[in-house]
């Protein structure tokens, strides 16, 4: 290029500079692309969006990490003698690690440069020395198991380890794979690498039929704090990742001729054996459905409002109907905990179980809609999926056994009617406005509310079994919750929890339809005067959840009293009001006066009509049927 610019009589003083700047970014490149390794190691297994915080300064390069990490390795293989000094060693090695845990370079030469016997069978030799610090040392080897594998460019040597947990082994037994599972535990792996290692591990065994139980090693397990059966152990792994769950469940025994039902089947049936497997598998359904949740205000879990992808929806369907049908009541609480979880993340769909039966008899549940011409969603509802109502309540038993199992679907409820209800309100009022006829949405809405509410009830009653004893239990503990959220109100410094309230007024509307008759249902409070203080404080919430939604619609109503009413000119949420008698007498009588002609008559005749459709008998013919009563 000089010469070229000399030849032509143009100055090349410039061009030095130019030459300068490109040794310069030469140079600077190594490094560059080790930040890039750094930076994508802290990043996997991260949401996206994330943002790397990156430690500088950098000074090592790759080749430098890599040479530490091989010498590193070196000293763990001349660690022997199986004893309390090796234990102390490997434990002091781990510490050594902990610092480069993150550092994809200096984690792939370590594994590389270790014994094929150590790589593949680590926590074996960690757990025969019988070592104290075991199961603290293994996460450090696991999370840079995990940075090696994911590795962008790994060291020289890795990928020979790397295929090594991906070969079924053919020796007797079934440790080294128990082994390369534990490995697996506590590190970000790249999916297609957990489903070929899973596979690789037992899960091919188990579909091809190749054992019957697959356990590692007692003492192992004991030290490491680990599941001793090697499925366990793997679906433990899977449980990392939705997409790996998925495949590996769908493709196990055969990737040619994957069959997803046939093999949650399957692990049902082995689950049965062991209550670490239960949990393990109950973990693996909710990551690969897609359930996802956080703490609520009153520190319990609540589900995400989200929007599920494909094959989560498709995994969800398929776990509801196969656990429902599986004969699951004698699974351990955790994995009961997590199907209660997965039906409130699918609570739209959940709902759907009661709402195809409303005039079309009782579809098969499916992908798609029912095949009825006259079959409409709700408003604001786009199910994934959509459920008969003998499916439904076959899964609702599942968790129907404890409160807190089915917490986390009694809020999202309570907040899925408030919101559906509302806005079917809106439609049939828009409609009602339009003069093009009654739509009928919110009728519609009540019944499948009304519908879905049964269903649990009948769940729980079967379930944990429909004394008289546990009915007055449950209304004397509803009508204290109830009663906090009044006192909590009158304190300035406490704010009200919106999704704790939404669950107990879904709760108690639950239980009235239930227990109460539906002629009561309509009394003024003189007439009401021989129902119990509980009694009626659950029935005016339940009148409360159909009235509310109708007035945020804008249905024309005489005015709210006073007494009734919040800062802002609103109805008071029920909790606010509801242990305080005269108020809840005013509630009543002002809603009985939507009856007298002040032009909310059509107020009053939607209330009366939605109240009488959330208290529908219709699902107890589905649970009658369902138990064989």
């Amino acid at each position: 290029m000089r010469s070229r610019f000399a030849h032509m009589g143009l100055d090349t003083s410039e061009l030095n500079k130019i030459l300068h700047l490109c040794s310069w970014m030469d140079d600077q490149l190594p490094m560059l692309k080790r930040r890039q390794g750094l930076a994508a190691a802290l990043d996997h297994g991260q949401p996206a969006g994330h943002m790397v915080h990156l430690p500088e300064p950098v000074i090592l390069t790759s080749a430098q990490a890599q040479a530490n990490g091989k010498a590193l390795a070196k000293e763990f293989n001349e660690n022997a003698g199986g004893d309390a000094k090796a234990a102390a060693r490997y434990h002091q090695l781990a510490l050594l690690l902990a610092a480069h845990k993150d550092d994809p370079d200096f984690c792939s030469a370590f594994y590389a440069g270790l014994s094929p016997a150590a790589a593949t069978g680590l926590p074996s030799l960690l757990a025969a020395t019988g070592t104290k610090t075991g199961a603290e040392d293994l996460k450090i080897y696991s999370h840079a198991f995990g940075t090696a594998v994911s590795a962008l460019s790994p060291a020289k040597g890795f990928d020979s380890v790397k295929k090594s947990y991906l070969v079924e082994e053919s020796k007797g037994g079934n440790e080294p794979g128990w082994d390369r599972a534990a490995m697996l535990q506590y590190g970000n792996f790249p999916d297609e690498f957990l489903e070929e290692c899973t596979r690789a591990n037992v899960l091919d065994r188990l579909a091809q039929g190749k054992g019957s139980t697959f356990s590692g090693d007692a003492t192992a397990a004991r030290t490491l704090g680990l599941p001793i059966d090697s499925v366990a152990l793997n679906l433990q792994a899977l449980a990392h990742s939705g997409q790996a769950s998925f495949v590996a469940l769908s493709q196990m025994g055969d990737p040619k001729a994957p069959d997803l039902e046939a093999h949650m089947k399957l692990l049902l049936d082995y689950a049965r054996q062991d209550a670490a497997t239960q949990t393990a598998l109950g973990k693996v359904f909710d990551v690969a459905s897609g359930v996802r949740g956080h703490d609520g205000p009153d520190g319990k879990w609540e589900a995400d409002r989200t929007t599920h992808s494909a094959y989560e929806n498709l995994f969800a369907y398929e776990t509801i109907r196969l656990v429902g049908n599986g004969d699951v009541q004698n699974f351990d609480g955790w994995f009961k905990q997590d199907m209660g979880r997965l039906a409130a993340s699918y609570a739209p769909e959940m709902v759907t179980g009661s709402y195809t039966q409303n005039g079309f008899g009782d579809p098969d549940s499916s992908m798609g809609p029912p095949q009825a011409a006259a079959f409409k969603d709700l408003p604001g509802l786009k199910p994934g999926f959509y459920l008969s109502a003998s499916d439904t309540y076959r899964f609702l038993k599942t968790f129907a056994g404890d409160d807190s199992w089915s917490d986390p679907l009694d809020t999202a409820m309570g907040d899925l009617q408030r919101r559906t209800l509302t806005a079917a309100a809106v439609a049939d009022r828009k409609a009602l406005d339009a003069k093009s006829g009654y739509a009928q949405n919110f009728t519609d809405a009540a019944k499948a509310f009304g519908g879905f509410s049964r269903l649990e009830y009948d769940a729980m009653a079967k379930v944990r079994g429909d004394t008289d004893k546990s009915q007055e239990t449950f209304m004397e503990n509803e009508k204290r919750a109830l009663f906090l959220g009044l006192e909590l109100a009158g304190e300035p410094e406490v704010k009200l929890l919106e999704p704790v309230n939404r669950k107990l007024m879904w709760r108690s509307g639950m239980w009235w339809g239930k227990e109460f008759p539906l002629a009561d249902f309509f009394k003024g409070p003189e007439e009401t005067e021989e129902l119990g203080e509980n009694q009626r404080i659950i029935q005016e919430s339940a009148r409360y959840s159909i009235a509310r939604p109708l007035i945020d619609a804008g249905w024309k109503t005489t005015p709210i009293p006073p007494e009734l009413r919040d800062k802002d000119g609103k109805l008071l949420e029920f909790e606010q009001f509801a242990g305080d008698k005269a108020k809840l007498a005013k509630f009543s009588a002002w809603l009985g006066d939507q009856n007298l002609p002040t032009g909310t008559d059509t107020f009053h005749g939607e209330e009366e009509a939605a109240s009488g459709d959330l208290t529908s008998t219709q699902s107890d013919l589905v649970a009658s049927e369902v138990d064989g009563k």
